[in-house]
């Protein structure tokens, strides 16, 4: 039995390793794909249906690049490879920044992603990078699925020595016997299996992991096919 279990954990770790190193190396040639897509939409004189099939083109190429940050964030956690460091920023631009980068997903599916309340300016000590994974993931599956003319609405709330980061959708929500689970690797809630089948169940995995390496805590309120609600808290100042 002893022997079984550290064949499987062998067996996993050179996985984990393939999958890292399989993604390092496809995120080289998709950067420079999209780095080329850029080029001709700001250089070149255009027909308008060239500046679409480059648009959506430039679309799919982002998806693909988030799908091998995903991948490396998994490898990165699994491996104990995370390594955070604090620097002060402003999370209120930091938000919006992040937001404008996914206005192009959002619109390809009539969705609109709105930030919604927040204090002017909210100066917070955090591993920018982390933050940043933890947005990708809620904003990216908020994006998945919710529907056509849905919304996603991001919020900022200050407490004591906290803050709260919301991201609440009109999407299909999560059933109640799949939320407890939600947030283990490849856990999907059973209705999204039937809207997407080709998910992988890692986003919400790799926002809990990274929740966790800076010692806040997340959680949800859903109800099937009335949306979903995400909730983060975190430390102002996060020290390492």
């Amino acid at each position: 039995m002893i022997k079984k279990i550290a064949k499987e954990k062998k067996k996993d770790a050179t996985i984990d390793e393939f999958v890292s190193l399989a993604s390092h190396q496809l995120r080289t040639p998709v950067t420079h794909i999209k780095w080329m897509i850029e080029l001709l939409l700001k250089t070149e004189k255009l027909t308008e249906r060239t500046k679409k099939y480059l648009t959506l083109m430039r679309t799919s190429t982002m998806r693909l690049n988030d799908l091998i940050g995903v991948l490396l964030n998994v490898s990165r956690i699994e491996q104990k490879k995370v390594f955070l460091s604090s620097h002060s920023l402003d999370l209120v631009g930091f938000v919006k920044s992040f937001l404008n980068e996914y206005v192009l997903f959002s619109k390809r599916k009539n969705i609109s992603l709105i930030f919604k309340k927040h204090p002017p300016a909210l100066s917070v000590v955090i591993d920018s990078g982390a933050l940043y994974n933890i947005l990708q993931s809620l904003v990216l599956n908020a994006i998945e699925y919710t529907l056509k003319g849905g919304t996603i609405e991001v919020s900022l709330e200050k407490k004591n020595k906290t803050f709260c980061l919301v991201v609440r959708d009109t999407g299909i929500g999560i059933p109640k016997k799949d939320q407890k689970k939600i947030f283990e690797k490849f856990s999907r809630g059973s209705n999204a299996q039937t809207t997407k089948r080709d998910g992988l169940g890692l986003g919400l995995y790799v926002a809990a992991k990274t929740v966790q390496l800076l010692n806040g805590r997340i959680w949800l309120d859903s109800e099937e096919n009335k949306g979903t609600t995400f909730y983060v808290e975190l430390s102002l100042r996060y020290i390492n």
